[in-house]
């Protein structure tokens, strides 16, 4: 993970609201909610998780910027440990950071694009 990137996109228990926006919520700066395009939610049970897929399909993501290093640090490593790899994205001309999983067998797709 590169550390200096300060932009992230959630779309689970990060959003607003949301019990891990809570935890981490002094830190978080909303900047805006967006469809991202190229990829699909499913269900894990309690969370959801995107997945690469075709350009026709879209998720709503909230978008942070993140300027405190250890928090950056901790949501990454509450994020892996939960079975998630990060990949840095090219949004609106600058890297967002955003953490996805391979598409679980079996797995319920989440239609609404909204976790």
């Amino acid at each position: 993970m590169d550390l200096a990137t300060h932009t992230f996109a959630f779309y689970g228990s990060l959003r607003i609201g949301m019990y891990n926006y809570l935890r981490y919520r002094n830190a978080l700066h909303y900047e805006y909610s967006q469809w991202l395009p190229g990829y699909e939610l499913f269900s894990l049970g309690d969370y959801p998780a995107a997945c690469p897929a075709n350009p026709n399909q879209s998720i709503i993501v909230e978008f942070f910027s993140i300027n405190d290093i250890e928090t950056r640090s901790s949501i990454h490593d509450l994020e892996i440990e939960a079975g998630y790899f990060y990949k840095e994205i090219n949004h609106r001309h600058r890297k967002v950071g955003i953490y996805l999983m391979n598409k679980k067998a079996n797995s319920r797709i989440i239609e609404s694009g909204i976790g």
